[in-house]
């Protein structure tokens, strides 16, 4: 019982750093001038309340997406299209979801570099593949998760055992849906 209550106490002091760093972030927007300044802050806020508060999330993202185009900056638009589709994933919209994180691939794709995102420590082509893969896989179509999750491991990067352990884990629960368990996963 008492680590019942202890654990009880814990989730309600994340709760409220949680919400007071939003409201930080909040105060920040709106005193800040520049759209680069503003398009980070709307990106943070973003994430930090993707999955509890996704509708917000989602408007946060739109209104980032925005501030790219008068930029002219592609990697900042391929990051909010990821923002725009993670958020209609957690809404449970995954059509329009797929369709703003293939809009971010392309963008990925042209860039010719591998940028890693800095929420998710991993690099973005490979958390958009992630993303797509998670969408298909909610939709019950389990060829075309397989082949994004499998795209997701041939993404070029300095693998660390927790990313090499994430692809894969990813690529289990397919076959696991395919009920192919004995099937070997290679990179």
């Amino acid at each position: 019982m008492i680590y019942i209550f202890l654990g009880l106490i814990v989730c309600d002091f994340q709760t409220q750093a949680q919400g007071k760093q939003v409201d930080s972030l909040k105060q920040l927007l709106a005193q800040s001038e520049e759209d680069t300044s503003a398009y980070n802050i709307l990106r943070l806020l973003s994430w930090n309340i993707m999955f509890s508060y996704p509708d917000t999330a989602l408007s946060y993202a739109q209104q980032a997406l925005l501030l790219p185009n008068n930029l002219n900056d592609e990697p900042r638009k391929s990051e909010a299209l990821l923002l725009c589709g993670t958020a209609w994933s957690v809404i449970g919209n995954y059509p329009l979801a797929i369709n703003y994180l293939l809009k971010g691939v392309r963008i990925e794709e042209e860039l010719k570099t591998i940028r890693t995102n800095d929420v998710w420590i991993i690099p973005t082509l490979q958390l958009y593949y992630y993303n797509i893969s998670d969408c298909y896989m909610d939709l019950g179509d389990y060829d075309n998760a397989l082949n994004y999750y499998t795209n997701s491991v041939k993404v070029p990067y300095k693998n660390t055992d927790d990313n090499s352990m994430e692809s894969f884990f990813h690529l289990s629960r397919i076959y696991e849906k395919f009920n192919h368990l004995a099937n070997e996963i290679h990179p």
